[in-house]
């Protein structure tokens, strides 16, 4: 380097201030390495004299002749030079030898030295290293100091998990770790896959980080060199692994659910040297913190945990699973609690005798505090009033805390009780900013519309519109209609006319009507100014008919109001288009499908009426009046004009049809409703012409035609809205079935689309029925299985078929019938451009936008909205991926305080499919390293690697063998049992590869072949071929065993007396488990109900209904004994004590069946631990652009007496029980036992028996026979 740079130097002066052709940088480095002046190239300069061979080489031009220490350096400067040259070389010999050695060793063990090498970064000009040395590794004091030129291009990025150890820090920016030091500066880059990797963690002795990603598409356990290098993979369990910390320097302690039965957040300790697991023994637990020295790996040592974490983005939380610190000691027998706070404690980090944490105590930001280990002595340690501290990490030497408020990253001295922001910079290209192309904007389609002639189809995709030709005559050009560049969103595109296309936009930060030219030429006019609107419009129609340049229009908003305004269509200031000509229709109703007559006249639309029924009304532009024209005795819904306005057709259910005859049978048996859905069409006029077109003919009917009464009634075209519902006809023709869409067609044609139910009730596919009203036919289209949706347009000629995502058809309306040669609309062409920085932006206050108007409470908790809005703004400018976006949104719709909020979603960066490496599982725990006989066989005292033990099998109900593990798939050669060993998967032995979930890649529900082993005789080998389960089914099997074990252990407990059900959600196939489990024992004298981490849904009326029938009659027959054969009415009611048990996981609608349990049922026992505190319900209907969301919870829960139930507090049970993490990983449930115990504690108090039958009567009469 230092030759080099001098012979630049000495160069560039002799070339005029100009640096060599960059073509001969091969030679250079040639000349570096050692390599003899090699030949010049090129021909000789024209200026040459000398005739000697040498002279003529050396007349060659300066830039072309071979570089050498004659041809750079001048003869009177070559000594000078050499001399500096072989100082500075000195200078680098000892720099390399030692110092690049000494970082070599210390980097990675295992690495070879080209891997080394790789470590050292190139520094510019100006650089420093500060090492300072410690035995056989390194420990960065000072990272480079780069010069300003290196700092100018760097930009600052949005920092988050952040790891200390020393001065070097760690953190994860665009879904990558990076390293810079405690003094700041320009951080250097260590991963960059396009997956996240995430939760770094720096090893005790600062050489390795832990961290976790998704190179091969499952979270997993990674390792490499604090310097950066090649990752190693460490688990191998196929699911999330994150690192939380080290025990040692060889140790990973990390947060998972891999080995859990129920669905908890455990800790285990993972060997990133033998890749042995072992489990910390707490059913609950999320990080750790050692009371002891880093590194000192003693097993006995003391720590603080978090135990539980709420799911929401909620801020100021104070439900069931408010995280809350405990401590545990391996010689003591049980874990205890830390705080007892009731919002948020969590995070611990141990420094000289005090635990740090972080807390929302006082102000309600959190914030940094630290107590006593008995946690005694509370003291506030930073005082953020604005945001809140998101996460922290401790070196556990200085015991300084570094941790993320904001964007940044702050260190926390804890001497000095101060914080100062670490100004770090990222050198980056910033790639998830790039503007880049979306090659399938069909993913994104929200909303298509035929133009009114059918030429054209609107196109609404990721907030943007465009225009696609319809008719092959029109060419292939898809014309973009807006081109904001991702600053607004656009929805639910309509054409208007032929050129002209109306939709919604939010370009200046409240929802409007735009006019946009379907051709792409020219920009969009605002038809609207209604800024002072604080509701989202969610959905609209146009009426056909544009009279004067103005066009009406309805929509429906989130305050349940249907409107119908005018609009002009020349200038939005025109004051026709002015708010105060928005014509509330109809307020605080939910609303159905919208149509407009054809003369635009009038308006249909549905209304759900106050029972809960939906009712037809008509709105009238000319008075502009409404009323209803069918009754709420039925749903009637779809309303359409006929062509000529004569008639509206709509669908109702009516026929109203049970499918069980009788209430006794199997299981409760219940009617169910067979499809209910008919057409009927209803006269606008009473009984005057056009007489309706499907009505059959008949000599009367004959009659009045040939008469020409068709044609010499009165001209009044009227609509008549008195007596309208008694006018309702049946269309008769058309067979009852599963509507949900009527649309009329052409003059004479209905096209309906109906519902298909599959083999699986809980899926279903949409097809379509064409009925022509003049021949009184309908007829299925089958060709059109399945389909989505389908559009008419506006003249009814043509159908726009929506089949899939990215399959749209188009359909002729001919007489009678479709055309059947579909002309599909061709977006093979289409592409979008995407500038991420501008959507994410808009995102960010959309978002802001749609909780404001879709959240329950106008009033938005007392918050100051739009101040929070203004908070939180300038981190959109540091966000860099779609997941740093969400991680800015969650903190905006956590000032609400409310549950059931989650930022979920969205268009993130993802790894390529080719690198997604699913595991299959065996449904068992496998253990390696144990002593066996084969191995003793083969070398004394050897250690068993010739295969792993079956440790365990996980069991579901056998009444279920479907569920059953698949490593007991049936061999004839004998069945696995557990302490078997399994030698080989597929011919390749367990002992040659470091994890067998190795050799399972790839083969989830694929057959593998395993050889099994006796582990004590060496003569029982045998195979058998296994289908391994995915991830998630084996996640299921576990929970299965947890949820079967319990039902054996109330069998045992309870004596036989004592049924038990258990319900993970309130779901619909959480009620099939509900029928699984119930019945069988319905006629027990106890009952549990256990909803411990119920996630909610929305069946609790239906689980309440069927505990609260009574019994209150009995039956007998000829035995006599009551206590076999009496059975009662209600049917299958249940007649004994019920414990519904409840913990801090019980979610939603479990909360809603808890607290209706306490409420509804005065003998029952609620047990267990306060529940979630989530009772403002939700729909998810506020998608953003990319489809992803913040949930708003937009219902809230109160009681008969006005009081708000459960949110942010929980179900407090009537009697409390915990599971204690320790006892509880061993295999106690205590809340279980005590719902046995108080159960049959009732029953030996009160038993319970059927009322014994009375004395048959005496019916003889006296004295016509002799009494016997």
């Amino acid at each position: 380097w230092a030759y080099f740079a001098a012979c630049a130097a000495r160069y560039r002066v002799r070339s005029g201030n100009r640096w060599p052709r960059m073509e001969r940088n091969e030679v250079e480095l040639e000349l570096l390495a050692g390599d003899v002046e090699r030949p010049r190239s090129g021909s000789a300069s024209s200026t040459s004299s000398s005739s000697s061979s040498s002279s003529s080489s050396s007349s060659a031009s300066e830039y072309d002749a071979p570089l050498s220490v004659s041809t750079i350096v001048g003869p009177t400067h070559r000594l000078k030079v050499l001399g500096v040259a072989a100082v500075l070389l000195l200078a680098l010999f000892v720099f390399v030898v030692v110092g690049m050695d000494e970082f070599a060793g210390s980097t990675s063990s295992s690495s070879s030295s080209s891997s080394s090498s790789s470590n050292v970064p190139h520094i510019s000009g100006g650089a420093r290293w500060t090492a300072k040395w410690e035995s056989d590794s390194i420990a960065w004091h000072d990272l480079p100091s780069f010069s300003a030129n290196a700092m100018a291009g760097a930009q600052k990025g949005y920092y988050r998990r952040p790891a200390l150890r020393g001065n070097t820090i760690l953190f994860v920016s665009e879904g990558d770790i990076w390293r810079t030091s405690t003094e700041g500066g320009l951080a250097v880059r260590l991963t960059s896959h396009s997956g996240f990797e995430s939760h770094p963690c720096i090893s005790p002795d600062g050489k390795r980080v832990a961290f976790s990603a998704q190179y091969q598409g499952v979270t997993e356990l990674y390792v490499m060199p604090v310097g950066g290098g090649l990752p190693e993979r460490v688990t191998f369990e196929g699911s999330a692994m994150i690192p939380v910390s080290w025990h040692s320097n060889n140790q990973v302690v990390v947060r998972t659910r891999a080995f859990s039965r129920l669905p908890d957040d455990q800790l285990a300790i993972v060997d990133v040297a033998t890749l042995n697991i072992t489990r910390v023994p707490l059913s609950q637990a999320l990080d750790i913190a050692y009371f002891t020295a880093p590194g000192s790996n003693d097993a006995d040592a003391c720590f603080a945990f978090t135990r539980v974490t709420q799911s929401s983005h909620t801020k100021r939380y104070k439900g069931g699973t408010a995280p809350q610190l405990w401590k545990f000691c391996p010689k003591e027998d049980e874990a205890e609690r830390m705080t007892t706070y009731v919002g948020t404690s969590k995070n611990p980090m141990w420094h000289d005798g005090r635990v740090y944490f972080l807390s929302d105590r006082g102000n309600g930001i959190m914030n940094i505090f630290s107590m006593n280990e008995d946690g005694s002595d509370v003291r506030s340690e930073t005082e953020h009033d604005c945001l809140d501290v998101m996460e922290a990490t401790m070196d556990p030497s200085s015991g300084d805390i570094l941790y993320q408020n904001g964007a940044d990253l702050y260190l926390y001295d804890v001497t000095a009780k101060s914080s100062k922001l670490i100004d770090i910079y990222v050198s980056t290209d910033f790639d998830q900013r790039r503007v880049r192309w979306e090659n399938s904007p069909q993913s994104y389609l929200t909303a298509s519309s035929l133009s009114p002639g059918g030429t054209r189809v609107a196109l609404t995709a990721r907030g943007q519109v465009f225009a696609a030709p319809a008719n092959p005559i029109l060419g292939t050009r898809i014309a973009q209609a807006t081109r904001n560049g991702g600053l607004g969103r656009y929805r639910e595109a309509t054409f208007i006319s032929e050129e002209l296309i109306m939709a919604l936009g939010d370009e200046t930060g409240e929802l409007e009507f735009y006019l946009l030219p379907a051709n792409g030429v020219g920009a969009g006019r605002r038809l609207t100014n209604d800024r002072g609107a604080t509701v989202s419009i969610y959905d609209f129609a146009v009426s056909p008919v544009i009279k004067q340049n103005v066009i009406w229009v309805s929509y429906t908003d989130t305050e349940f109001r249907l409107i119908a305004r005018p609009l002009s269509l020349t200038d939005f200031e025109d004051e026709l288009n002015g708010a105060e000509n928005m014509h509330v229709v109809s307020e605080v109703a939910e609303y159905g499908r919208m149509e407009w007559s054809q003369d635009g006249e009038w308006l249909a639309f549905t209304k759900t009426e106050p029972n809960q029924m939906a009712a037809i009304h008509l709105f009238s532009t000319e008075s502009l009046t409404q009323a209803a024209v069918t009754s709420a005795r039925f749903n009637s819904y779809s309303p359409s004009f006929s062509s000529d306005g004569s008639f509206l057709y709509f669908l109702t259910d009516r026929a109203i049809s049970g499918h069980i005859g009788s209430v006794w049978g199997d299981r409760q048996q219940e009617a169910f409703l067979l499809p209910s859905t008919q057409v009927f069409c209803l006269p606008l006029r009473p009984y005057s012409d056009p007489v309706p077109p499907f009505v059959e003919a008949n000599e009367v009917l004959v009659e009045f035609v040939l008469s020409g009464g068709m044609f010499s009634l009165s001209n009044d075209s009227s609509v008549v809205l008195e007596g309208a519902a008694e006018r309702a006809m049946h269309v008769d023709f058309i067979p009852t079935g599963r509507y949900t869409k009527m649309q009329v067609i052409g003059s004479q044609q209905l096209l309906l689309q109906s519902i298909s139910f599959t083999d699986n009730p809980l899926s279903q596919v949409n097809f379509m029925l064409l009925a022509s009203l003049l021949r009184r036919s309908a007829s299925i289209l089958n060709e059109f299985v399945p389909m989505n949706s389908f559009a008419v347009n506006a003249q009814r000629t043509r159908v726009l078929l929506r089949r899939s995502s990215s399959r749209l058809s188009l359909l002729s309306v001919g007489d009678g019938s479709l055309d059947m040669a579909k002309e599909s609309i061709d977006l093979s062409a289409w592409r979008l451009q995407l500038d991420p920085q501008k959507e994410w932006r808009q995102m960010y206050l959309e978002a802001w936008r749609l909780m404001r108007d879709y959240f329950y409470d106008p009033g938005m908790h007392g918050t100051n909205w739009p101040a929070i809005r203004d908070k939180y703004l300038p981190l959109v400018d540091r966000v860099s991926t779609r997941d740093e976006l969400d991680d800015v949104i969650g903190q905006v719709v956590g000032e609400l305080s409310a549950l059931h909020v989650f930022v979920y979603g969205g268009d993130y960066r993802s790894i390529s499919a080719d690198d997604v490496v699913p595991l299959g599982f065996l449904g068992a725990a496998l253990s390696s390293n144990v002593q066996c006989v084969r191995c003793r066989e083969a070398a004394a005292d050897a250690r068993c690697e010739c295969g792993y033990v079956v440790e365990h099998i996980f069991r579901a109900s056998p009444e279920y063998p479907d569920r059953a593990a698949p490593i007991l798939a049936f061999s004839p050669f004998g069945a696995v049992s557990e302490g078997d060993l399994v030698l080989s998967i597929d011919g390749v032995p367990l002992s040659t590869v470091a994890h067998p979930n190795e050799l399972l890649a790839h083969k989830d529900n694929s057959p593998v072949h395993i050889m099994f082993g006796d582990a004590s005789d060496p003569s029982q080998v045998w195979s058998s071929i296994v289908t391994p389960m995915d991830a998630s089914s084996f996640a299921e099997l576990r929970y299965d065993e947890w949820e079967f074990s319990r039902q054996e252990a109330v069998e045992v407990l309870g004596d036989g007396r004592i049924g038990y059900v258990h319900l993970r959600a309130m779901s619909t196939g959480s009620w099939e488990r509900w029928v699984r489990a119930f019945y069988p024992v319905y006629a027990r004298e106890g009952l549990i109900v256990d909803v411990r981490h119920n996630r909610g849904g929305n069946i609790d009326s239906w689980i309440l209904e069927k505990l609260m029938r009574p019994a209150w009659m009995f039956w007998q027959g000829r035995n006599g004994d009551e206590t076999k054969q009496s059975t009662w009415n209600m049917q299958y009611a249940f007649r004994g004590y019920i414990v519904v048990l409840c913990d801090e996981h019980t979610a939603s609608d479990g909360e809603a069946f808890s607290e209706g349990f306490k409420r509804l049922f005065p003998d029952g026992v609620l047990m267990g631990t306060r529940t979630w505190g989530g009772e403002i319900w939700l729909s998810s209907d506020n998608r953003l652009v990319d489809h992803g969301i913040a949930s708003a919870p937009e219902n809230g829960v109160y009681d008969l007496n006005g009081n708000w139930l459960i949110e942010n507090h929980g179900v407090e049970p009537h009697i409390e029980v915990d599971n204690y993490p320790h006892e509880t990983f061993h295999g106690k449930d205590r809340q279980l036992e005590a719902a046995v115990e108080h159960i049959l504690q009732q029953l030996r108090e009160q038993p319970i028996a059927n009322p014994v039958a009375p004395a048959y009567p005496n019916k003889a009469v006296d004295g016509c026979y002799e009494r016997p």
